[in-house]
């Protein structure tokens, strides 16, 4: 267990509790300290019988002791250089797991995962960003928050990252971390230690409890004191800077308030029920992540008053086990502060109350909760996916959707992290895909994101391959990575972290070979540029442990790239068959035919437009629905050929649906699938049509016959008279039409995505054993 300073305060008291209780659970434990400090109080009662090492005395000899840096409370030159000195930390090298509290604790977690290759829970009880505009918002250092923050983001993105798990005390900093940095964080509450028997009363002190700064207003126990003359404060706590505490001193004497309000600085564990003894409240005046000096009053038989939404509000209930006022309403604190003064019986009936719930949250329960989170992240088989292929959030492909489909189902033994851009994030969301098992690791924007131009493109590739190369060395311990597209954002990065980390298996994903651009539909230099990216990344694919393909037809011709055919593993795509099948036929949405994807020229858009015109000449009245997104240019001249071709009333352009049930609304309520892509590997969506019932119209590709045996017609590459023919013969014979879509309804079956799902983590799980 590593925390930075053995000082009085919420998270050493957490740490040093969470290693007697693993002690008990018998587990070896060391509580490592990263700095050492001299302080009268250093919790000498609580670490009896507790492995205590200081890593400072580690350090070269001129680093032994901290140097404070100024306007930060705690922060010390050795909280920023101890990263460097991980490599004399040898003790540490035999450790399973840290768990590390704190966030500048964590900046030196990130390194020992690294070097050490150590896995790490980052306990996280306040992020830097959130202290450093809460504390510092309003001093002088906010005129440098312009490079403190970026600095500090950086650094803090960072351990997250590395870190096997990451941890809260609380919603407050759940809901704070997932919007700043893309991570859920678990919420583990602290513990306390709680008693058989409610505590007797000696005195009627209100109580103030915590580690002590002006920034926590304890100016407010003044006020009260004035207002209500009769009242006896005590302020119990240690104070984080001693010329603040002079300061408070000076004004209560000002004020001749000494006989009234008491300062108690040193609070042993054993002085806390003495305190509870005497008090009938305690009273926090600043909004608190937790509060955890609360929830051992709350055990000890004392309500709590504490503002609303303070993390320790999460357990009790607001006029029940106390009251949790609004924290800018300084008449209402007042108020209630009178109240309970006044009706000392209510105070107690309450503090009862809170006790029995804190009977729920005891160190025991704590830490076993916290092992069992360990124990089920060890025991699972890691697993890094690269998904850095997305162009936009207005769009995605078959290909970027398998990842997400495989993951939605991801077994309980696997742990995933997927490394994506923003715009890839956009489409997880979408997909809800919230499974614990998977966390987010999201590239920082840049300038040429969502930017669909090829050579915006290329280059924003560029760019996320560059930091997902920085980043992979820097993520927790991982046993295999996963190229999940053929992209080169996805292969290099991956290629060069298994040149240098050959222990841990690459299995790389292979979906269909870029035709020749002197024979593929489109703007000749931008297909050019594609075939030339796919011949590198081909040729880096031979370094790779395995690679996924979907289709045997595929198998061959790699070969003929130099990639080993006992490499080469089959791995399809798959389809929502129950899913699909709950979606009802809506009137609204019928068509005779549909095209699904996206509107470019080798995915047969602009056929599709000729063989309909023809459909129509034999019947005037069929209806053909198009989904998918196009850049700007490619939807006008789509929508010029429509107008050309007289068939504005024909067919419906729908653009881009986000909503995959709606999708499936569409397919169950047209009869036939227009699949004109000129190259596939699998094709998703004549998966899900057949699996819809609806046949499926296409050229003679090789995954016809070949990945799908029956559910289709084919006919070669733009003949589009032969295709017409097709499709006239299924709209207009019912007997055919029926076979044919009970064929390929039977034919989906196979491609069930639990199936699909269930064969890639067995062939996952081989990899890693086979390695």
């Amino acid at each position: 267990i590593l925390i930075d300073q053995l000082v009085p305060g919420g998270v050493q008291k957490s740490a040093i509790r969470e290693a007697k209780e693993l002690i008990k659970l018998h587990h070896q434990v060391t509580l490592f300290v990263l700095i050492r400090q001299k302080y009268s109080y250093q919790y000498q009662d609580l670490i009896k019988g507790l492995k205590v090492v200081f890593l400072s005395d580690y350090n070269p000899i001129l680093f032994h002791k901290p140097i404070n840096i100024p306007y930060f409370s705690f922060l010390t030159h050795l909280h920023i250089l101890s990263p460097f000195f991980v490599q004399r930390y040898t003790m540490l090298k035999n450790l399973d797991f840290i768990i590390s509290h704190g966030t500048t604790t964590c900046i030196t977690a990130a390194q020992i995962s690294k070097k050490l290759h150590v896995p790490y829970l980052a306990f996280i009880w306040d992020p830097m960003i959130f202290i450093l505009e809460k504390v510092y918002g309003k001093t002088l250092l906010k005129y440098f928050f312009w490079i403190i923050r970026p600095i500090t983001q950086f650094y803090e993105q960072r351990f997250l990252n590395a870190a096997a798990l990451v941890a809260t005390s609380s919603k407050v900093h759940q809901k704070y971390i997932y919007d700043k940095y893309l991570i859920n964080p678990i919420i583990i509450f602290p513990g306390c230690e709680t008693i058989k028997n409610i505590l007797k009363k000696t005195d009627n002190y209100i109580l103030g409890y915590s580690r002590w700064e002006l920034a926590k207003n304890p100016m407010l126990f003044l006020q009260i004191a004035q207002k209500i003359p009769q009242a006896k404060i005590l302020i119990a706590g240690a104070w984080t800077n001693l010329d603040e505490l002079k300061k408070f001193t000076e004004k209560i004497s000002s004020l001749k308030l000494e006989n009234r309000i008491f300062l108690q600085t040193v609070v042993t564990d054993i002085n806390l029920k003495k305190i509870a003894e005497k008090s009938f409240f305690w009273l926090h005046p600043n909004f608190e992540a937790f509060g955890m000096s609360g929830l051992e009053m709350a055990a000890l038989g004392l309500p709590l008053i504490i503002p609303k939404g303070s993390g320790v509000t999460e357990l009790f209930k607001n006029g029940v086990h106390g009251f949790f006022p609004n924290i800018y309403n300084r008449s209402e604190i007042l108020n209630i502060v009178r109240y309970l003064y006044h009706h000392p019986q209510k105070a107690r009936h309450m503090g009862v109350l809170a006790a029995k719930v804190s009977q729920q949250y005891t160190w025991e329960k704590h830490t076993k909760l916290v092992i069992n989170v360990i124990k089920e992240y060890v025991n699972q088989k890691t697993i890094v996916c690269l998904a850095n292929a997305f162009v936009a959030p207005f769009s995605i492909g078959g290909g970027d959707r398998f990842i997400i489909e495989l993951a939605r189902r991801i077994p309980d033994k696997f742990h995933m992290t997927v490394v994506l851009p923003y715009a890839g994030f956009y489409h997880w969301y979408q997909a809800s895909v919230t499974n614990k098992n998977i966390r987010f690791i999201v590239l920082p924007k840049n300038i040429f994101d969502n930017i669909e131009s090829p050579i915006p493109l290329f280059l924003t590739y560029l760019i996320r391959l560059i930091q997902t190369i920085i980043i992979l060395p820097n993520l927790a311990p991982f046993q295999i990575i996963h190229s999940t597209t053929d992209m080169i954002p996805d292969v290099i990065p991956a290629y060069l972290f298994h040149k240098t980390h050959q222990h841990i298996p690459w299995v790389s994903r292979f979906f269909h070979f870029i035709e020749n651009p002197f024979k593929r539909e489109g703007r000749f230099w931008v297909n050019t540029g594609s075939y030339f990216l796919q011949q590198i990344c081909l040729k880096l694919l031979r370094q790779s442990s395995a690679v996924l393909v979907d289709n045997t037809e595929i198998v061959d011709r790699l070969m003929k790239k130099g990639i080993a055919k006992n490499k080469v593993h089959l791995h399809s795509g798959g389809v929502s068959i129950s899913e699909i099948n709950n979606i009802n036929l809506n009137e609204s949405y019928k068509s005779d035919g549909i095209f699904i994807g996206r509107l470019q020229a080798h995915k047969g858009i602009f056929d599709a437009i000729e063989i309909w015109e023809k459909v129509c000449i034999k019947l005037p009245a069929a209806k053909l629905t198009i989904i998918g997104y196009g850049k700007q240019d490619i939807l006008e001249k789509l929508k010029h050929k429509i107008v050309l071709a007289k068939l504005s009333k024909n067919i419906r352009l729908i653009g881009h649906l986000n909503d995959r049930e709606l999708i499936f609304k569409y397919l169950k309520s047209s009869k036939i699938l227009l699949f004109l892509d000129h190259e596939a590997g699998f094709g998703l969506v004549a998966a899900e049509a057949m699996a819809a019932g609806l046949p499926v119209i296409s050229y003679n590709l090789p995954i016809f016959g070949n990945v799908y045996k029956k559910g289709f017609m084919a006919s070669n590459l733009r003949d589009f008279q032969s295709i017409t023919n097709n499709i006239i013969n299924l709209l207009t014979q019912k007997n055919n039409y029926a076979h044919l879509s009970h064929l390929a309804k039977m034919e989906a079956q196979k491609f069930d995505w639990q199936l699909i799902s269930n064969l890639f983590y067995k062939q996952i799980d081989a990899f890693i054993k086979n390695n």
